[in-house]
């Protein structure tokens, strides 16, 4: 009888159920799976092998969404098409790009008032760099200046900045003090890392560049907010939770330092399809130009003709493309120019951990090799 009600009892205990995390990107999915441990699964809506920026959900994606315990996105900047579901969702939603100490970089503002199919006469590049310090040590970011772009013309510096300026693209990299063409945004205010009442909008800070994963010290700060958020879903596993950012921090902090010194040793012109690496451009990454300047963005005539002239005046030169470049373009590029191509996916590819994600992007960065090989 004794033993009967042994086995009752423990029959009657709770189990903890493992946490079902939801994600827009594999990158946030690899933070979180990191963080979660054996606790839980990290999911992610779209592979980095299609674009990030336009997608449509999926009955099956809305449910998922529904059901998941915590909802992790980038935010807006990044996922437009995530923004009414998060509107619509009851339960714990995280942005990514307004946990608070997030660092933020200007992105290109694209004005939709102008026809980037037209030659305006101008050519849009690559945002000319003048000096600048990132201390890695303290992570401090207040030093980044903002930077005007240049007129097109090389040669004629004495511009009027009245006008709207765009590209030219000369890098000046001397000891990797360098600014990238990007200027630091504060990250929104963010009293609480859910934002139960706001739903996650409030990473909606103008012009922000949302590839903020590829900074690693954002990376280690998600980690660690996500542990906080974990605890707070699963009480039972917060030790776990805790420990397993723990060990995020360190490898991350091991893998920044491995990163600066492969960019240091890199010799490659690197092109890229779409401005998508300023952050790692911090870490001391070398890009010379760029065909487009922000996600879903075609180029138009003027700035094709000056992307290939800028190719053909390198015999070292490697393209970095990815699911936004359209291939036709790509294939001419290479044809025509006989310039080295190579793939990267930005946002990851399933099933890969963040290190694997930030290494393929920097492998193929510096060797001109394929995402993954």
């Amino acid at each position: 009888m004794r033993a009967a009600l042994l086995l009752t009892t423990c029959l009657a205990t709770p189990v903890a159920a493992d946490l079902q995390i939801v994600t827009d990107i594999p990158a946030t999915a690899a933070i979180a799976q990191a963080v979660l441990g054996d606790n839980g699964t990290a999911s992610s809506l779209v592979d980095g092998t299609i674009s990030a920026h336009d997608y449509a959900l999926r009955p099956s994606d809305a449910r998922a969404i529904q059901d998941s315990d915590i909802l992790l996105w980038m935010g807006a900047s990044l996922t437009p098409w995530l923004d009414s579901a998060v509107d619509t969702r009851e339960g714990t939603t995280i942005s990514l790009l307004g946990v608070e100490g997030t660092h933020l970089i200007e992105g290109h503002v694209h004005d939709h008032g102008h026809d980037h199919g037209h030659d305006h006469g101008e050519e849009v590049v690559k945002a000319s760099e003048d000096d600048h310090d990132h201390d890695h040590d303290d992570h401090d970011h207040d030093d980044h200046a903002a930077m005007e772009t240049k007129a097109a013309d090389h040669d004629d510096h004495d511009h009027d900045h009245d006008h709207e300026e765009v590209a030219a693209a000369e890098h000046d990299h001397d000891d990797h003090d360098h600014d990238h063409g990007h200027e630091e945004v504060a990250a929104a205010d963010h009293d609480d890392h859910d934002d139960h009442d706001g739903h996650g909008h409030m990473d909606e800070v103008a012009g922000v560049d949302p590839h903020a994963w590829l900074d690693p010290h954002n990376a280690e700060l998600w980690a660690t907010s996500l542990a906080e958020a974990f605890s707070e879903a699963d009480p039972a596993h917060a030790d776990e939770y805790v420990a397993n950012a723990a060990a995020f921090v360190e490898d991350i902090e091991a893998l920044e330092g491995a990163l600066e010194a492969q960019f240091a040793a890199s010799d490659v012109e690197l092109f890229l399809y779409h401005d998508a690496l300023g952050y790692m451009e911090e870490l001391g990454l070398e890009v010379t130009g760029f065909i487009a300047e922000s996600d879903a963005q075609q180029p138009g005539p003027a700035t094709l003709r000056a992307i290939r002239d800028q190719m053909a005046e390198h015999d070292n030169a490697c393209l970095l493309t990815d699911p936004e470049a359209p291939v036709a373009m790509i294939e001419a590029l290479q044809n025509d120019l006989g310039v080295q191509i190579a793939a990267i996916a930005p946002t990851g590819l399933t099933g890969q951990t963040y290190p694997e994600i930030v290494t393929a992007i920097a492998n193929a960065a510096t060797s001109c090799v394929a995402n993954g090989t």
